[in-house]
């Protein structure tokens, strides 16, 4: 597996002295499905200590609302918030609409049922949400993939036959 070399602190020290050009040069790499994770953390890192934790999830928060439509899934996926539902609730919680994050949450799972690993991010992102948010967010997806990551995504939500068929009959509607 290629990993680019990233040293430790590169990141919080271009933030400091450019904090513009470095999160244009993330937003771009996460344009090519690379992650970003260390760098994001070292950004926020370097927003946390200037605004505390309510400001740096308010500031992320900016960040995801900035990017141009169709790019937030690749980006919640590059910052690693796909593992790290928690981090990314924090930041949806910091102000974004219900509808905002029902749409972030269903892009960044189309993201990744077309890389072929949608399963993980169901069952990382949606299984502590209240069921309707759930079904509700994944009858949202859509291509050949789709319920394949929804079956094996959600075992452990005991979903019945008829939820799943509503599920796959949504799909495969669009």
């Amino acid at each position: 597996m290629e990993r680019a070399i990233n040293p430790s602190g590169v990141m919080a020290a271009w933030t400091k002295a450019d904090p513009a050009s470095a999160l244009d040069y993330l937003i771009d790499r996460a344009k090519t499905a690379k992650s970003i994770r260390d760098s994001w953390s070292e950004m926020r890192g370097v927003v946390w200590k200037e605004k505390g934790s309510a400001g740096s999830n308010e500031w992320a928060l900016g960040v995801l609302r900035d990017l141009p439509e169709g790019e937030r899934g690749n980006f919640i996926l590059a910052v690693g918030y796909g593992n790290m539902s928690g981090s990314l609730r924090d930041v949806l919680r910091a102000g974004a609409t219900e509808e905002e994050s029902a749409t972030w949450m269903r892009q960044t799972l189309q993201v990744g049922v077309e890389r072929g690993n949608g399963q993980f991010e169901i069952a990382s992102l949606l299984s502590d949400l209240p069921m309707e948010q759930r079904l509700s967010i994944l009858k949202g997806l859509r291509g050949p993939g789709a319920f394949e990551a929804v079956k094996n995504g959600t075992p452990s939500w005991n979903l019945t036959e008829s939820q799943m068929e509503e599920i796959r009959q949504a799909i495969e509607a669009k």
